[in-house]
Parts: C-alpha cells; sequence; structure tokens
C-alpha cells in the first residue's frame, strides 16, 4: 500500500490589532488577509459581496473605536465632518499587488473609513487618500489618519 505524501503547508500569520497614537497620528492595525477584487472575477457575486460587507464594517467598527480615543488622548473635536483629513492606507503582506489591485483591494475599506467619519469617501478636498505596500511574513492593514485642517 503506497501513500500520498502531503505537502507541508505553512501557517498563516497575521499582525496583532493595536491602536496607537503616534504624534498627532491615530494608526490602527488590523490582522486581515486583503486580497486583490480585480482578481476575484471567478468567485460568485453574493461571497463577494459578503467580503465587502465584512471588511467595511471591520473598517468601521475599528476606527470608531480609534476616534473615540483620539478625541480623548489628543483632544480632536468629535465633528469629523468639519476638519480636513489625510488617510493612509498601507497593505501588509508577503507579496506585493500591482498599483491599480492595490486602490481596488482598499475599496471596501476605505468605505468603512469614510462611514466612521459620518461623510462619503468622494467628497472632493475633505479627504486624501494614499495608498502603500509592505512585504512582510504576516497579513494585516495598517490605516493611519491624519487631520490637516481644523475649521
Amino acid at each position: 500500500m503506497t501513500y500520498a505524501l502531503r505537502k507541508r503547508v505553512k501557517p498563516i500569520l497575521f499582525v496583532k490589532d493595536n491602536i496607537q497614537l503616534v504624534g498627532d497620528t491615530l494608526v490602527i492595525e488590523i490582522g486581515y488577509y486583503l486580497p486583490s477584487r480585480a482578481n476575484m472575477r471567478c468567485v460568485h457575486w453574493s461571497v463577494q459581496a459578503k467580503k465587502a460587507q465584512e471588511e467595511r464594517g471591520l473598517a468601521m467598527i475599528s476606527m470608531r473605536a480609534g476616534l473615540s480615543r483620539a478625541v480623548t488622548g489628543l483632544g480632536w473635536s468629535p465633528d469629523f465632518w468639519a476638519d480636513k483629513w489625510h488617510v493612509s492606507f498601507k497593505r501588509l503582506a508577503p507579496r506585493a499587488l500591482d498599483d491599480d489591485n492595490l486602490v481596488s483591494a482598499f475599496k471596501s475599506v476605505r468605505d468603512g473609513v469614510a462611514d466612521a467619519l459620518g461623510m462619503k469617501d468622494g467628497i472632493e478636498g475633505k479627504i486624501k487618500w494614499s495608498y502603500d505596500q509592505q512585504k512582510q511574513s504576516a497579513y494585516g492593514i495598517r490605516i493611519e489618519l491624519t487631520r490637516l485642517i481644523s475649521t
């Protein structure tokens, strides 16, 4: 009798969830695998919709927790819609995505952050969005929120 040899599978590592105030910036790290949306065209639409809803909710809950900490720790006003913001997204993963896939991967996360701030993500001049990625062994998302101008 012969036995098939099983391929050894590496465990998937995730970043530890963390909320920090670094200077005037709110930094949120979430341990989550963020795939490219453009490469999910063979996945059923209901599966894609459920994944998008999960990512949006996760980002909104994490951002609300961070914003409540920033209001007390940094003295930020709770009227978030009245200010201008810079939101930087960083995808942490062992393999990099190209730039258009990187932006599409963060679409639901971007919507969740805008929901937490109480505004739409397409408002011109209110929120400046930037995207980056970092190669590392653990998967995760880093969101950095900085207030630009207080009105």
